[in-house]
């Protein structure tokens, strides 16, 4: 985090939600690891740990303003693991 409170990340990992609580890895891109190209290898960064029904409402907001997707279905009022963007990207 740098001094005025901004949190720079490259790219989202892996989003998922366990009971009440939703957590999102943001992942950035290394300055020591490489791969074999050698471009920069994406690094897990920090975890924001927020509660899901407040996840579930901003998501809703950005799909509505179609900013985003849609979010797949609830299971047992769990939201299902979404996935890494950084491996997709």
């Amino acid at each position: 985090m740098n001094p005025d409170g901004q949190i720079f990340v490259d790219s989202l990992g892996l989003i998922g939600a366990l009971g009440s609580v939703a957590r999102i890895d943001f992942v950035a891109l290394s300055p020591a690891e490489r791969d074999a190209s050698p471009n920069p290898k994406m690094a897990f960064s920090r975890q924001m740990v927020i509660p899901l029904d407040e996840f579930l409402a901003v998501a809703s907001e950005m799909r509505e303003a179609g900013v985003i997707g849609g979010l797949g279905p609830l299971v047992e009022g769990r939201v299902p693991l979404i996935g890494s963007v950084a491996q997709r990207a």
